[in-house]
């Protein structure tokens, strides 16, 4: 058996373990899916096209702000946000201590948010070579994502000096960002994990940026962004700085051309997921947890520019048929995100809109139109629309190719694809 190997030079960093015979979806698998589904993006509608870019955009935006779970800015609102900024790039937001502690809550995340739009704009449309990485060029990320922020905490003291008090213990709201430096003390929690010495953290960034430079490909991406993590360079921020680094270098290296997905919002909806490979990398000091983590976020981010098309077609199916039956199709919205309900869930969803009777009959009705296939499990009745669009069909073949590979099928993208009881069963584990 091949032992991990250890491919750093700082005494920090030598500690870490790579186990590259444990990492999974290897470069060519994942590099072959993105010209695919670069091909798929180009052959649609402009239209189409331009709005996977902005969809792309507001949700890396949103996932990033959400890194740590504690914003209270909704979809809705971080839309409004890039309007706002869009009508005017000169946009803040002031502290109004007048609005006591939550109007400075939701001007902070406001903010935050803001400074998190405007960094992935800069990146994507800038975009970030690895001949420029280095310490400064990390600083400089972290300051454009922090920036302001730290005003905030301060009015927050002054506000609310108790709930800081509960929770500047730890990365998170309300703990100082320093932007743009460097972390300058060793007073970090992340669980019983201690990072490097700040007096290393230069030196340790240095020895991941050369490793990455050497030899510059999808997997030591990974792999550098893992070690980026470990080293924690800076006192607050250090996620979202990874994230918009990963997405940037991921593009530098060829990958996701036209800026359609992005793995931030992966790793929003697997949040949990993350922070359990993550701490198992830090406590184990083997990286491969986290980088094979990076990697199906990667794999069911381009997955995602399918599934948006799928979607489109499905809405699409269910607006004609509405322009023939009227309200009666309402029944059907709720299978855009489902390949097939169940009779239980469509009549929970359907409770005070339609009698149990009327539900049956227009069921009835779509299955002798053949407009939706029914099938019955044991006592179970299941519907699907009586649609399966060549994208969805590649995206079960491509699951199954990669079977062996994938270390976990979200159930959102389960319940997309697969009639009931019919996915494949996909062990959990991260290497």
């Amino acid at each position: 058996m091949r032992r991990p190997s250890r491919i750093f030079s700082h005494p920090f960093l030598v500690q870490f373990a790579v186990d590259r015979g444990n990492v999974k979806l290897d470069d060519e698998t994942l590099t072959t899916l993105d010209k695919e589904v670069t091909a798929y993006e180009e052959a649609s509608p402009s239209d189409v096209r331009q709005a996977l870019v902005n969809r792309n955009e507001i949700l890396s935006s949103y996932a990033i702000s959400q890194a740590e779970q504690s914003s209270t800015i909704t979809p809705k609102q971080a839309d409004a946000i890039r309007d706002r900024y869009d009508a005017d790039s000169s946009l803040k937001f002031e502290v109004d201590t007048s609005k006591g502690v939550q109007g400075i809550e939701k001007a902070f995340d406001s903010q935050e948010f803001l400074n998190i739009l405007r960094t992935f704009r800069w990146a994507s449309n800038r975009g970030i070579s690895r001949a420029e990485l280095s310490m400064d060029l990390l600083a400089g990320i972290h300051g454009m994502l922090t920036g302001k922020l730290d005003v905030f905490i301060a009015a927050f003291r002054n506000v609310a000096p108790e709930v800081v008090a509960t929770a500047k213990a730890g990365e998170g709201k309300f703990h100082l960002y320093g932007s743009g430096k460097p972390r300058q003390t060793d007073f970090v929690i992340v669980g019983n994990y201690h990072p490097v010495s700040h007096t290393q953290i230069t030196k340790a960034v240095r020895d991941a940026i050369s490793f990455y430079k050497a030899d510059p490909s999808l997997e030591n991406l990974n792999i550098f962004t893992a070690a980026l993590y470990a080293i924690h360079p800076f006192s607050n921020g250090n996620k979202r700085v990874c994230r918009i680094l990963e997405h940037a270098l991921l593009r530098d290296l060829g990958f996701n051309r036209s800026n359609v997905y992005g793995h931030s919002y992966y790793y929003f909806k697997e949040l949990g997921r993350f922070y359990e490979n993550l701490t198992r990398s830090l406590d184990t000091k083997n990286l491969i947890p986290t980088v094979n983590f990076a990697r199906e976020a990667i794999f069911y981010s381009m997955m995602y520019v399918y599934q948006a098309g799928i979607k489109k077609k499905r809405r699409e199916f269910v607006v004609a048929l509405q322009k023939r039956h009227g309200a009666k199709t309402d029944v059907l919205s709720a299978f855009v995100d489902k390949k097939e309900v169940g009779f239980a869930e469509l009549r929970k969803s359907n409770f005070g809109k339609m009698t149990e009777r009327t539900l049956i009959n227009h069921l009835n009705d779509f299955v002798r139109g053949e407009y939706i296939l029914k099938r019955k499990v044991g006592r179970e009745t299941f519907y699907k629309l009586a649609l399966d669009p060549a994208e969805e069909r590649r995206m079960r073949e491509i699951v199954h190719l990669c079977e062996k590979e994938l270390t976990y099928l979200p159930a959102e993208m389960s319940a997309f694809l697969y009639p009931q009881y019919e996915a494949p069963h996909i062990p959990g584990g991260s290497g």
